[in-house]
């Protein structure tokens, strides 16, 4: 746990604002690039289809990924913030672990759970 935590949380909270609408911005150009592939396989040959599946199956992936880390990082830090806001340091660290490790467990549930408790 940290044993120190220095916040300003209204300055958090723009920062992380700012953060949403990127966030936003690569979501969209994620799902672009997966539906850019979806259509570029509508008139292949199978060889194509082939190739195309290949690197969908790895762009797939990749999102995820990407997708895990930037929503775990901003909801983790948004929580984090939060729960110093209300004086709960143990909750604060949590949410930033759990932020930190969503790319890796594939788990958002505890940032998800824990959200609604603190407003």
């Amino acid at each position: 746990m940290v044993d120190a935590w220095k916040i300003d949380p209204a300055g958090a909270r723009g920062v992380l604002d700012g953060m949403q609408t990127s966030l936003d911005a690569t979501a969209a150009a994620l799902r672009s690039v997966q539906g850019g592939v979806a259509e570029a396989a509508g008139g292949a040959g199978d060889v194509v289809l082939e190739a195309l599946g290949a690197f969908a199956d790895q762009v797939g992936s990749d999102v995820d990924t990407v997708t895990l880390r930037l929503v775990g990082g901003v909801q983790g830090v948004r929580g984090a913030v939060a729960a110093y806001d209300h004086g709960d340091l143990e909750m604060a660290a949590d949410f930033q672990r759990a932020g930190g490790n969503a790319w890796r467990t594939k788990d958002l549930s505890y940032l998800i759970t824990n959200a609604a408790d603190l407003g």
